[in-house]
């Protein structure tokens, strides 16, 4: 990175992995976003931070052939860029600049994140047959039940059955306590109705997770 930009990718990298406990993961992710338009800046000869105005962003953008949802996730790492700027220069005035980069085609990016997501076991039956999903939670169960596996096979049909049917992460099954199993009193039902507490990382830099809960169906009642 040239020495125009250099001491600003340090500050927003620094402040990520120190200060908001960000995952060296996307941290690279950002510095590598941000490092390619240091370049492009670089190679258009912008080398003052008042050359920056809106005009350039909407030149750099237009040169990337970009799905919505990627040019969302690359505008919010350059204004991190210009936060950083703004808080060293106090005569900066970025709102042209902060309304740009928060505007995106909202149907064209939701149209294009349901598109992308990646239907691995699909829900779907074919010709009044068992779909994929509930082959897998078949055989899973099969083998809770057979005391002739060893313990540790059965372990990780247990596994399959609950992240299959609360939608947990590896990390957080990884994470589970014993004795989080609750019942929910229901008014004039007869079965009794579980939700488990569970930790989680999601949405949250906090290296210790927080407790969050699932409602349970039979079979992952039955897992735990």
């Amino acid at each position: 990175i040239e020495i125009p930009y250099k001491i600003y990718a340090k500050c927003i990298i620094l402040k990520d992995l120190f200060l908001t406990g960000a995952s060296p993961k996307s941290t690279v992710t950002k510095l590598y976003t941000l490092k390619l338009f240091f370049i492009w800046l670089y190679t258009n000869k912008i080398l003052h931070i008042e050359l920056i105005n809106v005009e350039l962003l909407a030149a750099y953008f237009n040169s990337l052939n970009l799905e919505e949802t990627t040019i969302r996730t690359k505008k919010s790492y350059i204004r991190c860029f210009l936060d950083e700027i703004a808080a060293t220069f106090s005569f900066v005035d970025f709102s042209e600049e902060y309304h740009f980069l928060l505007s995106f085609d909202e149907d064209r990016y939701h149209q294009q994140r349901e598109a992308n997501k990646y239907k691995l076991i699909p829900f779907e039956g074919h010709n009044k047959n068992l779909s994929v999903f509930d082959t897998i939670i078949s055989l899973a169960l099969k083998d809770i039940a057979n005391i002739g596996l060893p313990v540790f096979k059965r372990k990780i049909a247990c596994m399959i059955v609950i992240m299959a049917e609360t939608g947990m992460r590896i990390g957080e099954f990884d994470k589970l306590q014993v004795d989080r199993l609750y019942p929910i009193n229901v008014p004039n039902i007869k079965r009794t109705d579980y939700y488990l507490e569970f930790l989680t990382y999601k949405t949250t830099s906090d290296v210790n997770g927080y407790w969050t809960y699932t409602f349970m169906t039979p079979n992952a009642v039955l897992a735990y």
